[in-house]
């Protein structure tokens, strides 16, 4: 699959939590996801915000808009490799570092260096074994989550 064809099966599968799809899917995209998060920074830094700057409009208001159909196509990559889509569920808790007072309500006390580090530790070890499903190659045949989307059966939808 290339680019354009990666482009594409992400714009019309953004809401499917359902099916599978192909490593070159996933990593085109994210491809351009990340090259298009630099020009947001740029935005933002226009707009007169640093790096250190939390919920930069520009940021914001494009995470948000890519925050579904991205979740949709890193659940269909899990599928593709017989995972559940529930599985990236833990590295959106990142986000809670945006609540106002998440540091008090988590913590509530505790040496906080030893339950960051623990929760670092816990978080990065989650995130490789992730990084590494997600650069696995297909689940050969079908699975419960559909066929195989690199079966030659199927070329006709990718081209």
């Amino acid at each position: 699959m290339d680019l354009m064809q990666a482009i594409g099966a992400f714009r019309d599968k953004s809401l499917d939590f359902h099916s599978r799809s192909m490593r070159s899917e996933f990593w085109w995209v994210q491809l351009v996801y990340t090259l298009l998060l630099f020009v947001v920074f740029g935005i933002d830094g226009a707009l007169g915000y640093d790096a250190d700057s939390n919920l930069t409009p520009a940021t914001t208001a494009f995470e948000l808009i890519v925050l579904v159909p991205m979740a949709a196509l890193t659940a269909r990559r899990l599928h593709d490799v017989g995972l559940t889509g529930w599985a990236q569920v833990p590295l959106y808790l990142t986000y809670i570092t945006y609540i106002p007072g998440y540091e008090d309500f988590i913590f509530n006390g505790a040496e906080r260096g030893g339950a960051e580090l623990v929760l670092l530790i816990v978080y990065a070890v989650y995130s490789i074994w992730i990084l590494l499903n997600l650069i696995k190659d297909s689940q050969p045949g079908n699975n419960r989550y559909g066929p195989n989307p690199k079966d030659p059966n199927l070329s006709d939808v990718f081209d």
